[in-house]
């Protein structure tokens, strides 16, 4: 923009200061007036291509009959008789077709009735020169008046068509201006509707943040905690217990694949079975009840003691030797474990069922739920502002040099020097 101040300060001359709106104006008004020049201009001329087509059409009844001189030549004599008819009816038809009033029907239908005379002329119509030498000249002399009336439109409507693209020029960088001010318009429109849902997001959040902690604060909230302290716990026996059940029932699995080996050995199949059963029972999951736990493994390690006895499983370890042979045995081990585990799980689900029965609970999950889904539209909000704000950035920079750039192709257009305003 500097820099267009700056010509027009050498200039000497005082722009003419015009808004976005009367520029708008400016453009209809130099368009309407090309377009009402280029009529003008044609129907101007329009009257000589009618007045033409009259005089064709008052001068071909002179040219029936023939009138041929007495030196003749016959031949010629009967060119002509075959080619007057045809030069007519040629004739008749061009000055008969309408001249429209618009400009481009105008033009292109006088050009076409030029057309159609000038090649009747040259075709059937340079037989009759020799013999309608008077009429013929009449009509070319119409024909030119037609002619000069065709070349006349065609400067008018160059010079419209010139100076619509001359407008044409400068309504390219008046969109890109109008474009560049209405995305800017309409940008800082959706910043402070963004923002205004910003605010209402954060005092939403503020609003349930205080219920929340409010709830948090009540007599029954403070039973949900206690209850979830004490599931906690629980859980945390429950998972020892669990841990501790499965590093014995790893134990016992080994011991088991070991004596199922030695069962197969003196094709034991009872005891390979009972073997297999335990191992199966001690990798369940969950673990199976106690009672149905001690009906697979006490039939099994009795089998392993009778097998130890007879020499054919081999306890070399004394951890091995202890599950099968120890007091308390390996029943006796697991039992307990496997109560405590069941026992447990039952009572943490009795303490689920408690707390999620309490009202305070619902609420306070729906609470931190809304919060959450808060939180998480203010983050949108948030990313699509700065997005915005650095588009809006970016958008009203480049206003200047665009209304520098239409200013300079209005002062082209025009003549003397425009500035552009909001």
């Amino acid at each position: 923009m500097f820099d267009f101040l700056k010509r027009l300060k050498k200039t000497g001359e005082t722009p003419r200061a015009l808004t976005v709106g009367e520029i708008a104006t400016l453009l209809a008004d130099e368009k309407a007036r090309a377009q009402e020049a280029m009529r003008a201009g044609v129907l101007a001329h329009r009257a000589a291509i009618l007045q033409g087509q009259e005089g064709i059409r008052a001068i071909l009844p002179a040219f029936s009959p023939p009138r041929e001189p007495p030196e003749t030549h016959p031949k010629l004599r009967s060119i002509t008789e075959h080619s007057l008819p045809l030069f007519v009816k040629a004739m008749e038809a061009a000055v008969a077709r309408p001249i429209p009033e618009d400009p481009d029907g105008c033009y292109r239908e006088g050009s076409e009735v030029l057309r159609s005379c000038l090649r009747t002329m040259k075709g059937q119509g340079r037989y009759l020169v020799t013999t309608h030498r008077q009429e013929m000249e009449q009509v070319r002399e119409e024909v030119s008046r037609m002619g000069k009336a065709v070349n006349a439109m065609t400067e008018v409507i160059a010079t419209a068509r010139r100076r619509m693209a001359e407008i044409e020029g400068v309504e390219a960088p008046f969109r890109e201006l109008t474009g560049a001010r209405d995305d800017a318009r309409n940008t800082s429109e959706r910043i402070r509707d963004l923002e205004a849902s910003e605010t209402a997001l954060v005092k939403e959040a503020g609003e349930v943040t205080r219920s929340r902690d409010l709830l948090e604060a009540g007599e029954e909230f403070r039973s949900v905690k206690d209850l979830s302290r004490r599931i906690s716990l629980r859980e945390s026996e429950r998972d020892d217990t669990l841990r501790e059940y499965q590093s014995l029932a790893a134990q016992a699995i080994h011991l088991f694949r070991k004596a199922e080996g030695s069962a197969l050995s003196v094709q034991d199949s009872k005891g390979s079975d009972l073997f297999r059963a335990a191992r199966e029972y001690l990798d369940m999951v969950p673990p199976p009840a106690a009672g149905q736990m001690r009906g697979i493994l006490a039939p099994a390690v009795q089998r392993a003691q009778e097998l130890e006895k007879t020499g054919v499983l081999v306890l070399k370890a004394a951890d091995d030797r202890s599950l099968i042979l120890g007091d308390p045995g390996l029943s006796e081990r697991i039992s307990p474990l496997l109560d405590r585990y069941h026992g447990l799980t039952q009572e943490i689900g009795d303490l689920h069922r408690t707390r999620e029965a309490i009202p305070a609970l619902a609420s306070h999950r729906a609470l931190h739920d809304r919060l959450r889904t808060l939180e998480k539209e203010q983050s949108v909000h948030t990313t699509q502002l700065k997005d915005l704000r650095a588009h809006q950035v970016i958008r009203e920079r480049d206003l200047a040099p665009l209304r520098e750039k239409l200013a300079a192709a209005l002062t082209k257009l025009l003549g003397s020097p425009i500035l552009v305003q909001e």
